[in-house]
């Protein structure tokens, strides 16, 4: 049905889906299809649907989403609130906060909850809320696997991260 659209059409339906749905049909297409889907997408946009894409579908980094909320450890409650409060419009899913080093590295460090970060007092840091060292999976794991951790730790989203602890998204 996709196919059908005329390319204005498409180009703006593809725009208006998440990332992980919208590398699913991306990854379906036919590739001179998808490229010329893809040229048409926003850059920030377009960089999220072919990280995506870089993973075979039956894998965690298959099935995962890169449209997370990631926070430095080192900032207060009371500076995070707003940063977080603006990268909160985008996302279908928001539980969790990622704890990171820093916005460039990106390292997993920890985690929190939406309801941890509200109720915590504003002079306290992420690094002293969050919870330290979460269960991951790999990027590629099987998907089967990572789906059955999921459930096993009753998390809302577990964390994907490479070798290196870098957070590249997350299942959910």
């Amino acid at each position: 049905v996709f196919e059908e659209l005329d390319d204005d059409q498409s180009s703006r339906l593809l725009a208006l889906m998440a990332p992980d749905a919208a590398a699913d049909l991306v990854g379906r297409l036919l590739p001179a299809s998808a490229e010329s889907q893809l040229v048409h997408l926003p850059d920030r946009q377009q960089r999220r649907i072919l990280e995506l894409l870089h993973y075979p579908e039956d894998t965690a980094g298959g099935i995962m989403t890169n449209e997370i909320v990631v926070a430095p450890g080192a900032l207060s409650v009371a500076q995070a609130r707003p940063m977080l409060a603006q990268q909160m419009t985008n996302p279908d899913f928001v539980y969790y906060v990622f704890v990171v080093d820093d916005e460039q590295a990106q390292r997993l460090r920890g985690v929190l909850t939406l309801r941890d970060l509200f109720v915590a007092d504003d002079a306290a840091r992420l690094e002293e809320i969050m919870l330290p060292n979460p269960m991951s999976v790999g990027p590629l794991e099987p998907a089967m696997a990572a789906a059955r951790r999921l459930v096993d730790t009753h998390y809302a989203a577990m964390p994907v991260v490479n070798e290196r602890g870098t957070l590249l998204g997350a299942i959910t």
